[in-house]
Order: structure tokens, then C-alpha cells, then sequence
């Protein structure tokens, strides 16, 4: 059964506090997309945003992020005084205005927990028994004491505190962190930061924590899916690396000695240096992959479905000198894949893996991906205009992705040849897209359901056949042979990017694949202003774009469930 999804990170949704968060705006976004007919909700990663405020770089692969929990939740339970005024509306995520605005309230509501004794909750309870709780909160309160340096910059004893920590465990006969209340009673080391600061980081995530459960149980009842991506590495600069680094390639100081990235290509002369630390897979695999194990665990924990990004290196991924500048050098690395997902999913029973497989692969990497049926990635943008793609049933088909610009913004980045192929790739998918003239509006079913493409009658020696439509038909050539008209040809001209947008995502949800999810700037038709990311651009576009308003949406809703019934995608 055909079905298809939205993308929309959680942070651009329009809360009233400069960013998307778990309140409101999320709830009413689900409503949104039930509404639309579709079945899934894609975010982006919702860990604790790292270098350039990127999903992909984030500072924990269990933790959530604590800008996106909601103020209105904190009031509601009588843990801030009263609710702020919301901030005016805008089309960016200010990062740092938005901490310097939540922060004093999540001091606040930390501080009427503890005078409530709401730690005594049974719930509370049984989040401080997670594993990954404690360490974390030790790391973030480490890093706000540091100026947020690099974990490998702070000094030696809060460097070396992970080591302390281990033997402390083994001295005691545990296997993992004991509770909070329990570490701060003397069983493990001093970490070097107060009692009070590793319970207010231990706090924000048991809010994040109980606020995002809220809200998927939400979305189950509205029978929607949540998806969301785990990037394949993780940053240096993490709690995973700081509390794992046996299971990195690193030196005796903590820096990498091979990083991540991929080789030279038809982008990069260059290719692209990522500077992720490079796992060290024989350990690994001795260990049996429990640190990879549990990362996965962690998102399941999260989304009903996992986009694994760069899923191409569980086949080969690219290895480089941590000495090299650039990609230029390295070396194709083959990890134990099959051993890896052999080892996994047996414990994530449910969980549906998708494979991001977007570029050009060895066979060898969709040989993994088949022999575990995950569904593979069809990026409209890429494809359209490919001949040699070959669209499959198990896939999952977009317009573009988060690290696209958007269809309208594609569009107008076009040269005339590019656009002329893609309005033919369209009428090759049964969009008739030359019978329009310029500056006459589309009609309704033009975006509806696909329509049988245009084919101008051959004319007579004597002129245009009787009937033809005026300007259709062809030339005679000196040979005898009939020339088509060249102002026959599909026209650009004759389409605005919004309208561009809409046909593009109609011909994705045309396509074979079960499942096709599109963007909210495709729906919508927005420039290349709203593009969520520029790869290899670190600066402070990336990552900010958010609705101002949600009105936009929601006048379009009733014109997406008909583009989403009429594919038979509802």
C-alpha cells in the first residue's frame, strides 16, 4: 500500500519562542499532516546540536536537545511562575538568543523540582537508571565549565575522568553507571563539577524525554510514524568518543589519526574532509558492537523509522591521514557489515531501517542493502532527468532532502538546457506540460492526476492539419521529413518555480516506490531561501530556516491531500 510522508525538522516549525519545539507547534504540526492524508512525519536528529548547530555533529547520539523543550509544558506542571510572552515571529532560528531566552526559565523550573522533591518520581527514578544519563550530564556540565572548548582541550583530570570513572565501576562490581543519587554519594570520582550542575543537565533531558514521549504517543494515536536519521559517525567532540575512545582511531592525547569523508569527485577536486574520528571496527566487533548497537537502540527509542545517513560505509568507507588537509588521500575500507546488521536486528524488532544510498556506488553496497530489504533513497532532483536510474518499488522517493536546495531554488539555479530536459522528463512521465500557454494559469487537475502528453498533429504540405490546435504542428524539412516546431518544445517560460515545485512533487508521488515523502518548502513552493543546508558550508544559514507562521501551511492542506489522493498515497 502506497503511502507518503512530510519532511520538516522539528526546529522549523514556528514556535513562539524563536524556534520549533515539542509543544504547540509540534502538536498542531501533527494534525497537519494527518490531515494532508499522509502517514509519516520526517525529522532531522534531535540530539544536542554541535560545531555549526548541525544535527549531524551532535554532542550525544542518545541525549535530546534542550532548546526544544517546551516553556508551555514547564508552566503547566507549575515549574516556571508564568509563561512568556511569545517573541515575534521570524524565518530563522537565532541559536544563541534562543538559549539566552529559555535558559533563566529552565533554571527556574530545575529549581522548583528540586524544592517540590519531584526527584522522588517514579518515573524520574527509572530515567536515572539509563546508562548513558550520567555520563552525559557530566560531559555537558564539563563543557559549559570549559567555555564549550572541545572535550580534548579541557584539562587532564576531566579529560582522563571517562578512565577514572571505568575503574571506579570495576573497583565496585558494577558493569554500568549507577543512578545519579547513587554517584554523587561517594561511588564514583569526583567529576570536577558541582552536584547541583550534573542534576540540572540530568533534568533537561528527563523533561526532553517525557515531553518527546508525549508527543509520539500523540502521533501513534493519530496513526502517523515518526522518522527520523542517525548519521553514520560521530562528532569528536562528543560524550560517545570522550566515554568510548578504545573504540576510535586516536592518538594518546585524544586527537584522530584517520577522519571521515569522501574521495575526489565530480563536485570536489578536493573531495570532502568531514574530520569525524574513524571507529576502530576489529574492536569493535570483539566487543560485539555494543557501542554501535546502542546508538541505534537510542534512536529507535525515538522514530518508528531510521534513515541511516552515508549508509554506503557499512560496504567501504573512505579513510584519511588525519595529517591530510583535503580528501585526496585515503583509502576504501571494508567494515563488517553483515556481521554488524546481523548482530542488531534481532534486537529492534519493528523498527523499519532505511538506506540513505544517494550517489554514485559500488554494486557491492546495494548487495548489503537488498539482502536485508532495506528500502533505498530516490532524490526527484537527481533522478528526474536520469535515464540510466532505476526506479525500484522498495524505495523511498523524495523531491529533495534536507541537504537539497529546494525544488523552486533548483529550478531557478537551472540553465535554459537544464530546464528544457526537465520539463521533457516531465512529459516523459505523462505531464503534459507544452499545451499551456505563457501567462495562462494551470488548471487543477494539471496537478491532480497525470495527464497523456501532448502530440501536435503532422501537418499537410498545404499547412497545418485542419482541427490542430493554433501554434501546434510542424515545419516541412528540405529532406521531406517533417521538424517539429521548436516553440512546440515544452517552454519554461511558461511556469513560475512555485508551479515547477508543484509538478516536480506530483511526478514523485507518481512514481512506483511505496512510499514518497516530500518537504514542506516543496508543498509550499518556497525559494532557495528556505534550503535547510548548504554541505561543506558551516556558517549562520545553515540549519535556521523555520516558518514564520503556520497559516501558509494550513490554507495548502486541503490542495495536498488531493495531490496525496490522487496518487493513491493517502
Amino acid at each position: 500500500m502506497k503511502r507518503s510522508g512530510i519532511l520538516m525538522p522539528l526546529f522549523s516549525l514556528p514556535g513562539d519562542y524563536g524556534i520549533g519545539d515539542l509543544g504547540t507547534c509540534a502538536y498542531r504540526f501533527a494534525d497537519e499532516v494527518k490531515a494532508c492524508g499522509a502517514r509519516i512525519w520526517q525529522m532531522l536528529p534531535l540530539n544536542p546540536l554541535g560545531y555549526g548547530h548541525s544535527p549531524y555533529q551532535p554532542f550525544s547520539s542518545a541525549a535530546g536537545e534542550p532548546l526544544f523543550i517546551d516553556l508551555g509544558a514547564l508552566f503547566e506542571e507549575g515549574l516556571i511562575a508564568a509563561l512568556p510572552a511569545p517573541v515575534p515571529a521570524s524565518s530563522k532560528v537565532d541559536y544563541d538568543a534562543v538559549t539566552a531566552f529559555k535558559e533563566p526559565y529552565f533554571r527556574e523550573a530545575y529549581g522548583t523540582f528540586r524544592r517540590k522533591r519531584m526527584e522522588r518520581r517514579k518515573d524520574y527514578r527509572a530515567f536515572l537508571q539509563e546508562s548513558w544519563v550520567y555520563p552525559f550530564a557530566v560531559f555537558a556540565a564539563l563543557k559549559k565549565k570549559n567555555s564549550l572548548r572541545p572535550w580534548n582541550e579541557w584539562p587532564e583530570e576531566a579529560q582522563c575522568y571517562p578512565e577514572r570513572l571505568s575503574e571506579a565501576l570495576k573497583k565496585a562490581g558494577l558493569t554500568a553507571c549507577p543512578a545519579f543519587p547513587e554517584a554523587a554519594g561517594g561511588v564514583l570520582p569526583d567529576p570536577g563539577v558541582s552536584r547541583e550542575e550534573i542534576g540540572y543537565e540530568v533534568f533537561l533531558q528527563y523533561v526532553f524525554f517525557r515531553q518527546f514521549g508525549r508527543l509520539r504517543a500523540y502521533a501513534r494515536g493519530l496513526g502517523l510514524l515518526l522518522m527520523g536519521d542517525i548519521p553514520f559517525y560521530c562528532g569528536h567532540d562528543s560524550v560517545d568518543v570522550w566515554m568510548n575512545r578504545d573504540m576510535f582511531l586516536l592518538d594518546s592525547k585524544g586527537f584522530p589519526t584517520s577522519v571521515a569523508g569522501v574521495p575526489p569527485d565530480y563536485f570536489s577536486a578536493t573531495g570532502q574532509r568531514w574530520g569525524n574520528p574513524i571507529y576502530d571496527w576489529e574492536k569493535m566487533e570483539a566487543d560485539g558492537f555494543t557501542f554501535l548497537k546502542a546508538r541505534m537502540a537510542g534512536t529507535a527509542r525515538l522514530f518508528d523509522i531510521i534513515r541511516i545517513d552515508h549508509f554506503r560505509a557499512f560496504d567501504t568507507f573512505w579513510k584519511i591521514p588525519a595529517s591530510c588537509p583535503t580528501a585526496i588521500e585515503g583509502a576504501w575500507i571494508e567494515p563488517p557489515g553483515y556481521a554488524f546488521f546481523d548482530s542488531l536486528l534481532p534486537d529492534l524488532p519493528g523498527v523499519e531501517i532505511v538506506a540513505e544510498d544517494l550517489g554514485m556506488m559500488r554494486k557491492e553496497v546495494y548487495e548489503l542493502r537488498d539482502h536485508y530489504g532495506f528500502p533505498g533513497m530516490d532524490v526527484v532532483e537527481f533522478t528526474l532527468t536520469d535515464p540510466e536510474f532505476e526506479v525500484r518499488d522498495n524505495m523511498v522517493v523524495y523531491t529533495g532532502t534536507h541537504d537539497n536546495d529546494t525544488v523552486a531554488g533548483w529550478w531557478e539555479s537551472l540553465e535554459d538546457a537544464g530546464r528544457d530536459a526537465v520539463l521533457e522528463a516531465l512529459r516523459d512521465l505523462g505531464f503534459a506540460v507544452a499545451d499551456y500557454k505563457d501567462g495562462e494559469p494551470l488548471p487543477e487537475r494539471f496537478f491532480l492526476e497525470p495527464v497523456p502528453p501532448v502530440k501536435p498533429e503532422v501537418p499537410t504540405s498545404e499547412g497545418a492539419a485542419e482541427g490542430a490546435p493554433a501554434g501546434s504542428g510542424s515545419v516541412p524539412c528540405t529532406d521531406g521529413k517533417a521538424e517539429e516546431d521548436p516553440a512546440e518544445k515544452p517552454s519554461f517560460r511558461h511556469f513560475t518555480p512555485e508551479e515547477i515545485a508543484k509538478l516536480v512533487t506530483c511526478a514523485a508521488l507518481s512514481l512506483p516506490p511505496e512510499t514518497a515523502v516530500i518537504p514542506v518548502q516543496d508543498l509550499l513552493g518556497l525559494a532557495g531561501y528556505a534550503r535547510i543546508n548548504a554541505p561543506g558550508v558551516v556558517d549562520d544559514v545553515n540549519w535556521t530556516w523555520k516558518l514564520a507562521e503556520d497559516a501558509p501551511f494550513r490554507k495548502r492542506i486541503p490542495e495536498i491531500r488531493k495531490m496525496f489522493e490522487a496518487f493513491g498515497r493517502v
